[in-house]
C-alpha cells in the first residue's frame, strides 16, 4: 500500500471513531519524521553538487586567475615626511559569481570575471589627527582642492569648466567669504562639489592660540551649515599648520 493510501485509510478509521485528537497527533508525528528523513539527503545532495563545482576545470582555472591578479589593499599610515597617507582598496576576484557567469558554456572568459573591492584594515579614521599632504601613491587619481577666501568673479567660470570636464572638487570656504557670498556658496554646493572649512578670516593660525583657532573653525562651520545645510568634515588651514595638536589636543 502506498504512503498516500495508507494515510487516507488511517484518517478514515480515526474519523469513523471520532477520535480527531489522536489523528492530529499521528499526522504531526508522521510529517516530522518524514522531514527528518528527507532533510539530510537534501543537504548531502547540495553538498555533492557544490563539491563537484569546486573540482571541475573551470572552477580551478578561475581560482588560478584569482591568485595571479588579486591586489592586496594598502593600509593608511603616518609617514615621517608626508604625515598621514590614506589607504587604498585592494581588488579580488569573486570566484563564485565569476563561475556562475561562465558555467553555461564551461569556458573561461576574462571579460566575465567578477571583481570585488577589498578594503584595508587601517583607514584615516584609525590614525591620530594629523595633516594630509598627499594621497596614496598607488592610486591613479588626483584630488582638486580650491580655497575660496576673497573675490567672486571667477567662480562661475570655474564651475562651468569643472562641469564640462565632469570633475568634482573640494572647495574650502573662508567663513567671511560665505557671509558675503551665500548665493555663490549655494551654487557651488548644488553643483555636487565637496565643501571644506578654510577658517573664518584667513589668519595665520601658526601665530594664534588654540582657542583662537577653534573659534575660527567653529564660526565657519556654523555659518556654512546655516547657509547650505551641511557641516564640513575637512579643514584646510590658511597658511599651513605646523602643529596640529594646537587644534586636536
Amino acid at each position: 500500500m502506498g504512503i498516500l493510501k495508507l494515510l487516507v485509510y488511517i484518517a478514515e478509521e480515526f474519523y469513523e471513531e471520532k477520535n480527531s485528537l489522536i489523528l492530529i497527533v499521528f499526522l504531526s508525528t508522521f510529517i516530522l519524521t518524514i522531514t527528518d528523513l528527507i532533510g539530510p539527503f537534501n543537504t548531502i545532495g547540495s553538498g555533492t553538487a557544490a563539491l563537484k563545482e569546486k573540482n571541475d576545470e573551470l572552477y580551478k582555472e578561475i581560482k588560478v586567475y584569482r591568485e595571479e591578479h588579486k591586489i592586496e589593499p594598502i593600509d593608511a599610515k603616518v609617514d615621517r615626511v608626508w604625515k598621514a597617507i590614506p589607504g587604498y582598496n585592494g581588488l579580488d576576484v569573486d570566484i563564485e559569481s565569476s563561475y556562475k557567469k561562465m558555467k553555461s558554456d564551461g569556458n573561461f572568459h576574462k571579460n566575465k570575471v567578477v571583481y570585488k573591492e577589498k578594503p584595508p584594515n587601517v583607514h584615516l579614521e584609525n590614525l591620530a589627527p594629523i595633516p594630509i599632504y598627499k594621497g596614496n601613491p598607488e592610486k591613479p587619481m588626483v584630488a582638486l582642492l580650491i580655497n575660496v577666501a576673497w573675490g567672486n568673479e571667477y567662480i562661475p567660470t570655474i564651475l562651468t569648466t569643472l562641469k564640462e570636464s565632469k570633475v568634482k572638487a573640494t572647495f574650502f570656504f573662508d567663513g567671511s567669504w560665505v557671509k558675503k557670498n551665500p548665493d555663490l556658496a549655494k551654487m557651488i554646493y548644488r553643483e555636487g562639489h565637496e565643501i571644506g572649512n578654510h577658517a573664518y578670516s584667513h589668519l595665520d593660525l601658526k601665530k594664534r592660540s588654540k582657542s583662537d583657532t577653534i573659534q575660527e573653525l567653529e564660526k565657519t562651520n556654523a555659518l556654512i551649515e546655516e547657509t547650505i545645510g551641511i557641516k564640513p568634515k575637512w579643514f584646510a588651514p590658511p597658511s599651513g599648520l605646523t602643529n596640529p595638536l594646537r587644534i586636536f589636543q
